[in-house]
């Protein structure tokens, strides 16, 4: 994941892979 920028990392670093992959598939749409 390079989307290490996005809120969501600053409160879940433990899942910052996870939610990366799931927030470039949100940025596809």
């Amino acid at each position: 994941s390079t989307q290490n920028d996005h809120p969501r990392n600053a409160s879940k670093p433990f899942d910052k892979e996870r939610d990366g992959l799931l927030w470039e598939k949100v940025q596809e749409f």
